[in-house]
């Protein structure tokens, strides 16, 4: 994507954020989230949608199979169809992830994918999200997923940090260690 489209494409969601943000809760920011990797892996999807022999009615109905599970539904299949009517619908995934982005940013929340070599209890969950709330001063969304490779230990990654401590990571600050020293 070029420098004009990703300046339209905060445009657009800038737009949306200041009729809609309010309206956008945590549950809803989490399935932005989802629906725009979606739509960003499977950008042809975009493409059926401006076909001239899809009408509206078809059109209508696949905007509902995407934004169903979203309380702003409505109002993300008329921004949809705003784009679609510019003909600027391949610009969608990147309007949601800057919607996403921006309703974060005003509502002072990270999202963090919490990894682990074993499966976590909810409150080792809770636990670990009050930690990095503590820590970044925002409210925490998460993802959880287990990485039997990281060898007993666990990884909290967002877009801007990091933090790990496990078995894998150890093994490879020592193997890094005695590669610069020549060992």
């Amino acid at each position: 994507m070029d420098i004009g489209d990703t300046i339209l494409a905060k445009r657009y969601a800038c737009a949306f954020v200041n009729v809609a943000g309010d309206a956008l809760g945590k549950d809803d920011i989490q399935v932005l989230a989802g629906i725009s990797a979606m739509l960003n892996k499977q950008r042809g999807i975009l493409f059926f949608l401006t076909l001239p022999l899809m009408n509206a009615q078809v059109v209508e109905r696949a905007l509902c199979a995407l934004f169903d599970h979203c309380s702003v539904g409505e109002l993300l299949k008329k921004i949809t169809l705003l784009l679609i009517q510019h003909k600027r619908v391949i610009l969608l995934p990147d309007v949601l992830r800057y919607i996403e982005l921006l309703c974060k940013d005003k509502a002072c929340c990270k999202t963090f994918t919490i990894t682990s070599s074993d499966e976590l209890s909810d409150q080792q969950l809770r636990d670990i999200v009050v930690y990095l709330e503590r820590e970044t001063a925002h409210k925490v969304l998460y993802t959880h997923s287990v990485d039997k490779g990281l060898i007993a230990g666990l990884r909290l990654q967002s877009d801007t940090l990091l933090w790990e401590y496990s078995v894998k990571k150890n093994i490879e600050t020592i193997r890094r260690s005695m590669i610069d020293t020549g060992d």
